[in-house]
């Protein structure tokens, strides 16, 4: 294999060389039709999880690891659901990855999510929605914040000031399942 070191929810081994983008400076690998983010960035959970798993094996930081950015914006798309249920479940599918590397030994402290509210973004203004309040922007308009269903996920997974016990091992599979299907 040339010394090649590929990533991903189960290994490249036997899979056609069309069916993942690599980069092989990040040892990473994404399949191809992995869902995207309004940003363009592949939704990928297990690679939160294997960076956990790095950082705490690597450097093993006396103070923890604490997530400093996570979130992501979705665009509306059609036979999707609409972009706050998706950004709901994002969030859950990334409280379950760290529930996961917590029971397996990596000392997370934190996960801050990428904004409180929307925001502007140096590279596309306001069009992207992170926030996890929406707020109108339109000429004129009251600036009102309302919360996102992803609001109420954080709330709950902060009030807890843990990772849900009732996420089961089927849950955790489903986050790491390539879109097609392998």
């Amino acid at each position: 294999r040339g010394g090649k070191r590929f990533g991903g929810p189960a290994s490249a081994e036997g899979l056609p060389t069309n069916s993942y983008t690599s980069d092989e400076n990040y040892l990473t690998a994404i399949p191809m039709d992995a869902e995207l983010t309004a940003t363009g960035w592949p939704v990928a959970h297990y690679g939160l999880g294997r960076l956990l798993q790095h950082l705490q094996k690597t450097y093993a930081p006396k103070g923890g690891i604490i997530v400093t950015e996570g979130g992501a914006a979705f665009n509306e798309e059609s036979g999707q659901p609409p972009p706050e249920q998706r950004q709901a479940e994002y969030l859950k599918r990334q409280a379950l990855v760290l529930r996961r590397a917590i029971t397996e030994g990596v000392d997370v402290r934190g996960y801050f999510w990428w904004t409180l509210m929307d925001n502007f973004e140096w590279s596309s203004g306001y069009s992207k929605r992170f926030g996890l309040y929406s707020i109108d922007f339109a000429p004129g308009s009251s600036l009102a914040r309302v919360p996102r269903p992803a609001a109420a996920v954080f709330k709950e997974l902060a009030a807890r000031t843990r990772v849900s016990e009732d996420l089961s091992l089927s849950d955790f599979e489903k986050c790491l399942q390539r879109p097609d299907g392998l």
